[in-house]
């Protein structure tokens, strides 16, 4: 997808979402209001370095002031998904002779594509939240996750792939909706004030297979591997 696509494609989220935020009728996901949550699945993603990550949480801080009452991705808990596996289920677990499928598999395919860098500049917006938009240097993600796509399917290790949709971006979500905002059309106006904000780049050369909740909360989370991209 080129960049020109992604942009127009961040650029539409927000422009759907804007409105919903300003009237307040937002998504407010029930599992983050004490609903009982044992969904899990399987990702592989991209973790946030140092800096960027201390870039995110200042913006998150900023936007706990306006709203305290919403979901606020902890600093270590900040990732970007290349490939949901296996979107999560209720009470699933991992079976033991599931786990070596997807290890060798996708460790084997991690290890032939390069390293890639993720520029998030600026943010977009759904009806369910905030996202930062990640532009990435090279063809590297997306041809790693083409590549992920038909060996998964072709392989005996039960997967999702595409149910819900097509991943095609490298945003990272760092706000969700609990509940109705309390001063929406104030919160719209930062959000709007902060649209092209920047964040610093990631420069991915490891990435992690885990186990995993919705959220990707760490307390949550099994790692089952952290194959290295090609450094060539």
């Amino acid at each position: 997808m080129y960049q020109a696509e992604i942009e127009e494609h961040y650029q539409k989220m927000w422009h759907q979402a804007l409105p919903l935020i300003r009237s307040n009728q937002t998504f407010h996901d029930p599992y983050l209001c004490g609903k009982p949550d044992t969904r899990k699945g399987i990702t592989l993603l991209a973790r946030i370095n140092a800096p960027v990550n201390s870039a995110i949480c200042e913006f998150l801080h900023e936007l706990r002031a306006l709203e305290p009452e919403q979901y606020y991705y902890p600093s270590g808990d900040l990732h970007v998904t290349v490939m949901s596996v296996l979107s999560c289920i209720e009470g699933y677990q991992l079976s033991v002779l599931d786990k070596p499928k997807y290890v060798d598999l996708i460790d084997s395919i991690v290890k032939n594509f390069p390293c890639f860098g993720v520029e998030f500049n600026g943010i977009t917006l759904a009806d369910s939240g905030v996202l930062l938009r990640g532009y990435v240097n090279n063809q590297s993600l997306e041809q790693l996750r083409d590549t992920l796509r038909f060996d998964i399917k072709n392989s005996d290790a039960p997967h999702s792939l595409d149910k819900r949709y097509t991943i095609v971006t490298a945003h990272c979500t760092v706000m969700r909706f609990r509940k109705k905002l309390q001063n929406p059309m104030h919160f719209a106006d930062y959000l709007v004030d902060n649209q092209q904000r920047y964040f610093g780049r990631v420069d991915v050369a490891q990435l992690e297979l885990v186990v995993n909740d919705w959220y990707q909360r760490h307390a949550n989370t099994d790692l089952l591997s952290a194959p290295f991209l090609t450094d060539n």
